[in-house]
């Protein structure tokens, strides 16, 4: 069996439970107890998440009140959310689990976990690849997955391969990026590039046969790129970083960063002291040191050491590094 078929099974338990309604926002209320109900079922009221609240609040609430609503005391939430859903117009799809409304959106379709991994496993066909680690989340789910033919020994040993991206509640698009791992760092993932290479947002009809075909040729692009970063990982490890203490204080104050991030990659940079000092060195501390994470943080973490990587062609990052 492969391990996306494994996988599959993961994400079919997770999908237990799970709903979908179209409702229209007139018929929509909220208790004084912030659930939701609706007026035409009169059903027991259903939790919304942080994020549903909020998708709800923006959908229905003008010059951009939502925020005002998330942090409302539940009466007074339920008093002006339903003010305006009185007078909304439209409808707006329900996405649930079991009791809670995991997502409220409009003008959305739906391109869920399954689907992603069922054109992935299309898109690979007979390449041969390894799933090194996903996450399957409420909100996320990602997908790193390695081609052991673009496999090098050297640096803790790196192998180029993808990762994907998928929501089911619009927190993101069906998104595929280039990803080189570091074996040495265990779950550590390296340097990948800034952009998705392939990106489809949930709207408009796009089938699976689509799908497949989008991230075929994503594949295919995404291997390259992978290729190239491991040649410039290479180069990194020669590449010295002037007045290294500097240049982590600004990546960390210019990207709104954690000062427990900042004492994470200090600490990673001297795991491997032969790096010390070198570019590689501070990419590698980063990805490191986001594993102190999980999800979504991780990734946006790992975004930046691939920036960094990359910083003679990221105008933030070539300020951050040359004025270090």
């Amino acid at each position: 069996m492969k391990p996306l078929a494994e996988l599959a099974g993961l994400v079919e338990k997770d999908d237990e439970g799970k709903w979908d309604r179209e409702v229209p926002f007139q018929q929509i209320r909220c208790n004084s107890d912030g659930t939701l109900y609706s007026l035409k079922r009169k059903t027991k009221g259903a939790a919304p998440t942080p994020l549903a609240l909020s998708q709800l609040a923006d959908l229905v609430i003008p010059h951009k009140g939502g925020n005002f609503v998330v942090h409302a005391p539940f009466d007074l939430r339920a008093r002006c959310l339903n003010y305006y859903l009185a007078k909304k117009n439209g409808s707006c799809l329900l996405r649930g689990k079991d009791r809670t409304i995991r997502g409220i959106l409009a003008d959305y379709t739906a391109y869920d976990n399954r689907h992603l991994l069922q054109a992935a496993s299309l898109a690979l066909g007979d390449i041969e690849y390894e799933l090194k680690s996903y996450f399957l989340g409420d909100e996320s789910f990602w997908i790193s997955i390695t081609v052991p033919r673009l496999g090098a020994p050297d640096l803790g040993g790196l192998t180029g391969g993808i990762r994907l991206g998928n929501s089911e509640v619009g927190l993101r698009s069906v998104c595929c990026y280039a990803l080189v791992w570091r074996q040495v760092c265990s779950n550590g993932l390296m340097g990948w590039t800034e952009r998705a290479i392939f990106r489809k947002v949930h709207r408009g009809r796009f089938s699976i046969e689509e799908l497949t075909e989008k991230l075929q040729v994503a594949i295919a692009e995404a291997l390259e790129r992978a290729d190239d970063t491991i040649d410039k990982l290479r180069a990194s490890a020669s590449e010295k970083v002037l007045d290294l203490a500097a240049v982590i204080d600004r990546i960390v104050e210019r990207r709104h960063l954690t000062e427990e991030f900042r004492e994470a990659i200090i600490g990673a940079m001297y795991v491997e002291p032969q790096y010390t000092g070198s570019l590689f060195g501070l990419v590698n501390a980063m990805t490191r040191a986001s594993q102190i994470y999980a999800g979504d943080r991780r990734v946006q973490m790992e975004r930046e050491a691939g920036r960094l990587l990359n910083w003679q062609e990221d105008p933030e990052y070539s300020e951050i590094v040359l004025r270090g």
